[in-house]
């Protein structure tokens, strides 16, 4: 069958509907096809193993805990039918024809494992138990690219390679995996990259500079989108060191760039309760809140902590009454939240009501045992303190007494 005939027949059975959505490749699932050098392949690395180490690692990226942005693209664990088909025909090339002709253009990966060179290497090892007084032992290693070339909608084509030697094969199969989710998915790639390397106690300003080069890279042009969440990552690394100043100028720029980014707004409502600017707090974290911005978000999760850093400032307002509310209506949108627990515990503890403020301590330390960090919400990842010196505490397994 040729390519345009396997089109037209693809788009006449989808537009019928006797092909379903879930048959064919959806607009953000990427697919691999890989080939490997021959020496590799004796080594156990046949295709097979390539795609599944490189799809996996792929996957691994894309399923890093977000609130601020969902993930450009995803995987499948078994390809859709119509690609099995469309690959046992080999018509896998027409069939990406065929999708673009309904309206899809998914991403798709190849890459192509080759040998540079390789080289043996001899050893003779005396071995005293035994009488033959040694052995010989024989080693064959490899120099080895990956070259993979892709494309997606957002991004258009593009290729590059990553080279490994010394039979670290694995390793050079997942570099290359966040590499591709690079070109396709920057943001997502970055925040992995953050989120090991804050884990891993790499330098702070380490992984600042990752973060700042990529948004001076000149090879790829950034949406605003993504610009505005790698600029939050650049703010969130300096409040980890205190840096409340600089971190305020890099919350500007998020919102400069994507006004309608939430988290900006509200990691600039935190920084003003920390730094007892409790009417500019009010102020910001209306603009996720306030009806006449909706919908800047519907995630509950970020409408809680919009909430929770309301009840804060008015809390310190001494407008106790709406705080309380402010916290009630948190703790709807999120049942297992502890911040908004563990502050009405504070303030209920600052007017002396302290059997009050124990009840909700409790409720707080029992919901912590669900937390999920998310280093792009400066609320959910540092505690906000009352202490005059504004020394931010990173939030611990613990729900913390302030």
């Amino acid at each position: 069958m040729e390519p345009i005939s396997f089109s037209a027949l693809y788009a006449l059975l989808a537009a019928s509907g006797f092909i379903s959505f879930a048959s064919y490749i959806n607009s953000n699932t990427v697919t691999l096809e890989a080939t490997v050098a021959e020496p590799l392949e004796r080594e156990g690395y046949d295709k097979s193993v390539v795609e599944a180490v490189f799809m996996s690692e792929v996957t691994k990226i894309v399923s890093t805990p977000s609130l601020a942005a969902k993930p450009k693209i995803s995987t499948a664990r078994e390809k859709p039918v119509s690609v099995a088909a469309a690959e046992l025909i080999k018509f896998d090339g027409a069939l990406r024809t065929a999708q673009s002709y309904v309206g899809l253009d998914p991403p798709w990966l190849t890459a192509s494992v080759i040998v540079d060179e390789s080289n043996t290497s001899i050893s003779f090892a005396r071995d005293a138990s035994r009488s033959l007084g040694g052995y010989v032992s024989v080693e064959q290693n490899y120099s080895s690219r990956v070259i993979v070339t892709g494309y997606s909608s957002g991004t258009g084509y593009f290729s590059f390679s990553a080279s490994q030697a010394d039979r670290k094969f694995d390793q050079m199969i997942r570099n290359s995996a966040w590499e591709a989710v690079r070109h396709l998915d920057p943001y997502y790639a970055a925040l992995t990259g953050f989120v090991a390397g804050v884990q891993g106690g790499e330098n702070v300003k380490a992984i600042r500079g990752e973060l700042v080069a990529e948004l001076q890279n000149q090879e790829r042009v950034l949406v605003d989108a993504d610009r505005a969440l790698l600029n939050n990552l650049v703010a969130i690394t300096y409040l980890l060191e205190n840096d409340q100043a600089s971190a305020r100028q890099w919350f500007d720029k998020v919102v400069a760039t994507d006004p309608s980014n939430p988290v900006g707004w509200l990691n600039l409502a935190f920084m003003d309760v920390q730094e007892d600017r409790f009417g500019a707090a009010l102020d910001h974290v209306d603009k996720v809140i306030d009806v006449s911005y909706w919908p800047l978000t519907d995630h509950p999760k970020l409408l809680s902590s919009a909430y929770v850093t309301r009840g804060v400032a008015l809390g310190e307002l001494k407008r106790f009454e709406e705080a309380e509310e402010a916290f009630q209506t948190a703790i709807k949108y999120n049942p297992d939240t502890s911040s908004a627990y563990v502050y009405w515990a504070r303030m209920a503890r600052g007017r002396g009501q302290f059997r009050e403020a124990e009840e909700l301590q409790k409720l707080g330390e029992a919901n912590e045992r669900k937390f999920i960090n998310y280093p792009e919400v400066a609320l959910l990842y540092f505690w906000l303190t009352g202490e005059d010196e504004h020394q931010l505490q990173p939030r611990k397994s613990k729900a913390e007494r302030l």
